[in-house]
């Protein structure tokens, strides 16, 4: 299986985003735990370095746009070697999307990967 530097999963209308380290690596990921003053986690030439699973995409086919790059939970955009992909907030954090918006959209050729969504605790 094609290793990915960050995982995109969902279940019961919540999406799990997931980096697999906890640094930034050039030109393939920023995190906001090495990078001062940023506040969401990227991922550079997204379909190479992202992994996402079919209930993820289903999922995200359903968040409302937003209006710009401020008002977006997720966004997809250009990077120099094709498309970017940033989340607001931790590393390793859960969404539920009744409480997101989305700008852009993602594209398909993204590495799948199953949907092993780590459980809640209440």
């Amino acid at each position: 299986m094609t290793e990915v530097h960050a995982r995109l999963t969902a279940a019961n209308g919540i999406l799990h985003f997931r980096l697999a380290g906890c640094s930034s690596i050039p030109g393939v990921v920023a995190t906001s735990l090495d990078t001062p003053g940023l506040t969401a986690q990227v991922v550079y030439d997204a379909p190479r370095n992202l992994g996402i699973s079919a209930e993820a995409y289903a999922l995200m086919a359903t968040l409302p746009q937003a209006a710009d790059d401020e008002d977006a939970d997720i966004e997809w955009g250009h990077d120099p070697n094709g498309i970017a992909f940033r989340w607001r907030g931790s590393p390793d954090g859960f969404w539920h999307a009744d409480n997101m918006r989305m700008r852009g959209s993602p594209p398909a050729g993204c590495t799948p990967v199953v949907n092993d969504v780590p459980q809640l605790s209440a």
